[in-house]
């Protein structure tokens, strides 16, 4: 069985950038690794960075699910 961590990126005051850490990260650690990015912001600021990125590179495909 392998082995899986959990990262955790928190922030109490909104815009100290928790979430694009969070996507930057995600996006780097992505490529050795099997990534799932929760978010549990009530702004869902990953899920509005996805779906922007979706639009301007619509031939990339995501490298990990974001729920």
């Amino acid at each position: 069985m392998s082995k899986s961590n959990v990262i955790a990126f928190t922030g109490l005051k909104g815009g100290t950038g928790v979430s694009s850490l969070a996507v930057l990260f995600c996006n780097e650690i992505s490529e050795t690794h099997k990534v799932l990015l929760i978010d549990t912001d009530i702004q869902q600021s990953c899920i509005i960075i996805r779906e922007r990125d979706l639009k301007l590179f619509p031939s990339e495909k995501p490298k990990y699910p974001i729920a």
